[in-house]
């Protein structure tokens, strides 16, 4: 296996697909760990069938996994494996917003009125969404500049936004949490918005970027896997009972934490 495709299944999942001309010492050891980690958090997912707590998300890890394995592995023209690396990339965004709107659900499930006012919000956040799309369109025909990328990039982005004002109206309204949840949003968060910067950054900065910011990428979206490991592999009773960071604005009585 050449070193190019086993950068290009374990590196960053939204780097542009490209010919590579070798890896570093760092960059091996990432792929290495992402590798283990990736194959790791897809069977303990199975564990008691946790998958069950949030299926978007373990969707994600699955898809993201098995469409890198079969563009580096069983894809060898280079047009139809960046076709395929786009196919990927954008069925990965529907599949984060499914995970959105489940979270939503699930995380404030006794509390009708914040699920209605992210719903509200998440509506907003696609509208500025087409306004950011047709406001900033791609520029050139370069690999930034390609319409698919540019689209994806925006994409990551707004979505990137809507995952924050879930998690700000959970800290606003001081919502209790569930502890899988939590680390849920959290890894997922440290994963997306290193990369949704990254890309505005190289937007601005050019190609010379490139390198450090998939790096970078690559880096937290490993540890961000570390963190995904908290969602699975947790005592039976913890991950049952919720982490308190304070009382609900509209539980019915029953529900309150006591004053």
């Amino acid at each position: 296996m050449g070193q190019g495709r086993f950068r290009r299944i374990f590196l960053c999942p939204n780097e542009d697909i490209r010919d590579y001309q070798g890896m570093s010492g760092l960059q091996q050891a990432i792929a290495t760990i992402g590798q283990v980690i990736h194959f790791f958090l897809l069977l303990i997912g199975l564990r008691h069938q946790r998958f069950r707590r949030c299926i978007t998300f373990y969707l994600y890890l699955l898809v993201s996994f098995i469409s890198s394995i079969v563009i580096s592995y069983l894809v060898s023209e280079k047009e139809l494996r960046r076709q395929l690396y786009y196919l990927k990339e954008f069925l990965l965004d529907l599949i984060k917003i499914g995970m959105l709107i489940e979270l939503n659900r699930n995380i404030f499930v006794f509390f009708p009125k914040v699920q209605r006012s992210n719903r509200a919000l998440f509506g907003i956040t696609g509208i500025l969404f087409v306004v950011y799309a047709f406001a900033l369109p791609a520029e050139s025909k370069t690999w930034w500049g390609s319409l698919p990328f540019d689209l994806h990039s925006k994409v990551l982005q707004t979505t990137c936004l809507a995952y924050l004002m879930m998690v700000f109206s959970a800290l606003y309204y001081r919502i209790e949490v569930a502890t899988d949840y939590k680390f849920l949003l959290v890894g997922y968060l440290f994963s997306q918005l290193p990369v949704a910067l990254g890309f505005a950054y190289v937007a601005i900065a050019g190609e010379a970027a490139r390198n450090t910011v998939s790096l970078l990428n690559s880096l937290f979206f490993v540890l961000a896997m570390v963190v995904w490991t908290r969602v699975y592999w947790a005592n039976d009773k913890d991950t049952d009972s919720p982490d308190i960071i304070g009382r609900g604005v509209d539980l019915p009585v029953s529900f309150r934490a006591p004053e």
